[in-house]
């Protein structure tokens, strides 16, 4: 139906889009947030419920499907698990990136604030 883009910086976009939905859905029109790394779509989340670190090349947002805090590296394109369970939405962060971590401020979930470590387990 319709589609607005805004430009976040460094390749980020934000994409608001209305959609028909099928018969005996809630609602007859549904409107989604999501946000891309050019063509790549990062998450169902809108600009205040993610945070890219001041370079553009990393981003922290929460996967609406499992609901943990993830790590999107632009230059390879790919994703990190930071929690093994929902913790909040990431709202802003202060990001020490040679330091390899973040301390991120969260809303709606269990925490409030944590530091998370940028590098994940099998090393990304």
């Amino acid at each position: 139906m319709a589609e607005h883009s805004a430009d976040l910086g460094a390749g980020f976009r934000e994409v608001a889009r209305s959609e028909v939905n099928g018969p005996g859905s809630f609602e007859g029109v549904g409107h989604f947030v999501f946000v891309y790394f050019h063509d790549e779509k990062i998450c169902q989340c809108s600009r205040t419920e993610m945070v890219i670190s001041p370079d553009g090349r990393l981003a922290l947002y929460t996967d609406v499907m499992t609901g943990k805090l993830m790590l999107f590296r632009a230059g390879s394109a790919k994703r990190a698990q930071l929690t093994q369970e929902f913790v909040g939405y990431p709202t802003s962060a202060v990001w020490d990136v040679p330091g390899q971590k973040a301390d991120v401020t969260l809303v709606l979930g269990a925490k409030q604030s944590m530091s998370v470590r940028l590098v994940s387990p099998d090393g990304l």
